[in-house]
């Protein structure tokens, strides 16, 4: 739905393929290549402005193949798509860092395995 890993929901992307940030920190960058050798992929990242704009009323393009054995497969929105994953977590401690040192300077960055 975000980064276009884990697509269940079939939303179009809107953060996936932008690599890491090139201003990312050398901690960032060191943890990553450490990791790179363990298959990782789908490195990308989205700002707090960006996921915070985030229409989550959106319906899905298609139907939520987790629903693929229902009778009556439903499309969704992206909120129902994002109840009860991990990223709800993440969003919502970016909630809590931006009311406490601004929305504009921080990031998620995100890569899978």
């Amino acid at each position: 739905m975000l980064f276009g890993v884990s697509n269940f929901a079939q939303f179009a992307p809107l953060f996936a393929g932008r690599g890491l940030p090139d201003d990312c920190n050398d901690d960032t960058r060191a943890r990553f290549d450490e990791w790179w050798s363990r298959d990782l992929y789908g490195e990308t990242w989205a700002s707090y402005p960006e996921l915070k704009a985030i229409d989550w009323s959106l319906a899905s393009e298609g139907t939520d193949l987790r629903d693929a054995g229902s009778a009556t497969p439903r499309r969704v929105t992206r909120a129902e798509a994002r109840e009860g994953t991990e990223w709800e977590t993440p969003i919502r401690l970016m909630e809590v860092v931006a009311s406490r040192f601004g929305e504009a300077n921080f990031r998620l960055i995100v890569f899978f395995d």
